[in-house]
């Protein structure tokens, strides 16, 4: 107990742990994440400090990926504290109607150079956040912050591609917080730099 640790504080809403207990079918009464002292968990401690690490590096990535980690946390507290899904699943809401999720792409889409919300998007699909992130996944494939991070990259590409912006200029209106961060998002997904993308726009004009 006296040697030297790191210590990481995490602090979650009532509210978002509400919500992800009506998305795991949790009664209300049993609603309760159990304290415990001293206990390691990989799962919790590897989203932990990866909240860490966004925020050492001025948050990125943005409350869209914020509070994915932290549905996750609440997820997990709730799964450790030996709560579990009771009654049968809402088949109803199993699948993202094809206009509500055309709605959210669009809205993404439009609003790329805002810092998008998770509660955000999941309001306008007309879901709560929990059932909305899987919804999402299943119908598009990719995490809701991933998918907003490909919109800024293919955003970003076609601003390169026109030639007539700065680099800064274009991470700002593809909504990347910096142009580091820009570049190495493009280079993740598309697998080329921004200088890489910005010369092809000039080879092929």
């Amino acid at each position: 107990m006296e040697a030297p640790a790191d210590s990481l504080v995490l602090r979650l809403s009532p509210a978002l742990v509400k919500d992800t207990a009506q998305a795991l079918r949790l009664k209300p009464a049993r609603v309760k994440i159990a304290p415990a002292l001293r206990v390691r968990d990989p799962h919790l401690e590897y989203i932990g400090w990866r909240l860490r690490t966004e925020s050492a590096a001025g948050y990125p990535y943005g409350r869209v990926f914020l509070d994915s980690l932290a549905a996750a946390i609440a997820g997990r507290l709730l799964q450790r504290s030996g709560q579990h899904p009771t009654g049968a699943p809402d088949v109803s809401r199993r699948q993202l109607p094809k206009w509500r999720l055309r709605v959210v792409c669009d809205y993404i889409r439009a609003n790329l150079d805002r810092d998008l919300s998770l509660e955000e998007l999941a309001n306008i699909a007309g879901f709560s956040v929990s059932h909305f992130k899987p919804l999402f996944r299943h119908a598009v494939g990719l995490p809701v912050h991933r998918y907003v991070v490909e919109c800024r990259v293919e955003r970003a590409r076609q601003l390169l591609l026109r030639g007539d912006l700065s680099m800064s200029d274009i991470a700002m209106e593809s909504g990347f917080c910096h142009q580091t961060h820009m570049a190495r998002c493009l280079r993740r997904v598309l697998g080329i730099s921004s200088a890489d993308v910005a010369g092809l726009g000039r080879y092929s004009a």
